[in-house]
């Protein structure tokens, strides 16, 4: 059996971990949306028990270093995603490395993670989800000093 056979162990076990990398940054994606909502909307409820209403810009604290960190999993995601189909690719084709079943290779530098963050920052799944708690609790904030 050759190492570009697709049903070899070592290309099989390879492909695994890649796409538990890639589920695993969804999940962490899907988590800190989850408790962004969860840690705001606690703020929110402190904030009315303790007649602090004027104090709901603290919620948006929380609401963007989620949005950074799920940004951050997404960059990842993508990443390994790209790597994934890189390897598939080269495995059907002539510039396949022996190498390339081994190695695991992951974004270099702070530079490589920063554009990869970048990519998830104009993401469909960020932006609207995040833009949205910003526009509630500035809602929030406006409607309860208004009264």
């Amino acid at each position: 059996m050759s190492i570009k056979d697709k049903e070899n162990s070592a290309v099989q076990t390879h492909i695994n971990i890649l796409q538990n990398i890639i589920s695993r940054m969804a999940n962490n994606s899907a988590n800190a949306k989850t408790w962004c909502i969860t840690i705001v909307s606690a703020i929110i409820a402190l904030l009315f028990d303790k007649n602090k209403t004027g104090l709901a810009y603290i919620a948006l604290i929380p609401v963007a270093m989620f949005f950074f960190l799920d940004c951050y999993y997404l960059g990842l995601e993508r990443f390994f995603r790209k790597q994934y189909n890189v390897f598939v690719l080269n495995l059907d084709g002539d510039s396949f490395q022996y190498a390339m079943v081994y190695k695991l290779i992951g974004p270099a530098g702070f530079f490589a993670n920063l554009k990869n963050t970048i990519g998830g920052l104009f993401s469909f799944s960020t932006i609207p989800y995040y833009g949205i708690i910003v526009v509630l609790v500035l809602i929030i904030r406006k409607l309860v000093n208004a009264g």
